[in-house]
């Protein structure tokens, strides 16, 4: 199975329309992704980032709510 699919189709106004599907996306898949067009009118290029948090974020804001729900069932408990 190909990670990366690369495709473009033709909107109903007439233009090209490109993008690329990341299948099961890694951190490591980040960084800059470049564009380049060019036909007998000229050239063109589009850059956009990529950024991929991994498991380091996800696993902080896990520990981060269970956390707060911890603080609040002690609350909860004092209170009643």
């Amino acid at each position: 199975m190909k990670r990366f699919l690369i495709g473009q189709y033709a909107n109903v106004y007439g233009d090209v329309i490109s993008h690329v599907n990341i299948t099961s996306v890694r951190v490591e898949d980040g960084g800059e992704f470049e564009c380049l067009f060019e036909n007998r009118a000229g050239k063109a290029r589009h850059a956009a980032r990529l950024n991929i948090y991994g498991t380091f974020l996800l696993y902080s804001l896990l520990t981060h709510d269970n956390y707060l729900h911890h603080i609040i069932m002690i609350y909860m408990d004092k209170k009643t």
